[in-house]
């Protein structure tokens, strides 16, 4: 895989994240491209352990999704020792609260289910090492646990960047005949859209409500080139534009480049959250 040239990573140059799944024992065959997937509908998977993962302020709101299929390799169903482990998994992962905790296995167990279910945990008996069940069941848990808190559900990856991110677009737009190449700093970018801070009135002069750009978005060293994006909001008082673009649509963007826009941001934010 290669190597990303991006900005020094830090969770102080983003004021809202995705939604957290801390996933421990996660299935290997859980790719990259699987969660790429899941961070385009606004989820971010870290991989875990039942030691490691802190509740921080964060990750208030972060899920621990736990794979209990390991416990059926060190003992059967109906042994006491697998209860037992049962038990030990829930003391450890309860001292993290308010993080949520999410259980599931492919094996059928009524004993070890309501263990889980009396400290009022989610329990799933189903496959998550099939990739499409995966996403599937994990966007649809997420949303349920998400509105118990009153956080509200986006379907697309949505950050709002600190001033000093180091994000920026150039903009080429043409207005009353005349091209211009704009500078703007990106305070809020999505999977389908940005919100752009302009340094000066002139700038935002030279656009308009339902005008089309060209756009080159720059993270550090990485460039990705958009055809064209939609203006949808001006604020004249504040200097900033809000765009929309469709990330399917290559009449806005490539399938090469949005491939490389939605990695992109999967490992910048990898970067965050190793730094973090």
């Amino acid at each position: 895989m290669r190597k990303f040239e991006l900005p020094i990573a830090s969770l102080g140059a983003v004021k809202i994240m995705p939604r957290t799944i801390y996933w421990y024992q996660m299935p290997i065959n859980f790719k990259d491209k699987d969660r790429i997937e899941l961070l385009q509908k606004d989820i971010w998977i870290v991989p875990s352990d039942l030691e490691t993962t802190s509740s921080t302020q964060e990750d208030k709101d972060a899920i621990f999704l736990l794979n209990l299929d390991d416990l059926f390799k060190s003992a059967k169903q109906g042994d006491l020792n697998l209860y037992k482990l049962g038990n030990q998994y829930i003391e450890k992962l309860q001292n993290k609260e308010p993080i949520k905790i999410v259980a599931h296995t492919t094996h059928l167990d009524n004993q070890l289910k309501n263990i889980f279910q009396e400290k009022s945990i989610v329990y799933l008996e189903k496959n998550l090492h099939n990739q499409k069940l995966a996403i599937q069941s994990i966007s649809t848990i997420v949303n349920l646990l998400y509105e118990k808190t009153g956080r509200s559900n986006r379907a697309y990856l949505r950050m709002e960047l600190a001033a000093d991110s180091g994000v920026q677009v150039e903009i080429s737009t043409k207005k009353d005949f005349i091209q211009s190449v704009l500078l703007a700093e990106v305070r809020d970018i999505s999977m389908n859209g940005m919100l752009l801070s302009f340094s000066n009135q002139s700038d935002i002069e030279k656009l308009e409500i339902k005008g089309f750009i060209g756009m080159q978005l720059q993270i550090g060293k990485e460039l990705v080139k958009f055809k064209s994006a939609l203006i949808v909001r001006i604020d004249p008082e504040k200097l900033e534009a809000g765009i929309f673009f469709d990330p399917t649509n290559e009449k806005m963007l490539s399938e090469d480049q949005s491939s490389h826009y939605s990695t992109l941001l999967y490992h910048w934010i990898s970067e965050m959250m190793l730094n973090k």
